[in-house]
């Protein structure tokens, strides 16, 4: 087990690209975690509505998997959600 001093300078070596990821795919399966408790659906029922296993699933929620963007899409599309591509405003 890695310790916290060990954790925090392997977090300051992400570059700012790299931490926007994680940020994003972060709050990402936090609205799919969120969204599938609140229609009642388990880990195994949306594993098996697009079809994986449900340790699949577990692994994404608990941050233990890099999953494509096919992947994340299949999620979205069972829970009811859809990707928009925004710009971001340039900061001056």
């Amino acid at each position: 087990m890695q310790s916290l001093h060990d954790l925090k300078d392997q977090l300051n070596a992400l570059s700012h690209a790299e931490k926007n990821s994680i940020e994003n795919l972060s709050y990402i399966v936090y609205k799919f975690i969120k969204k599938r408790r609140e229609l009642n659906m388990s880990q195994q029922e949306l594993a098996n509505l697009i079809g994986v296993k449900q340790s699949t699933i577990a692994k994404l929620e608990n941050s233990y998997s890099s999953p494509n963007f096919e992947f994340l899409d299949k999620i979205a599309t069972v829970l009811g959600f859809s990707f928009e591509l925004k710009e971001k405003l340039q900061e001056k």
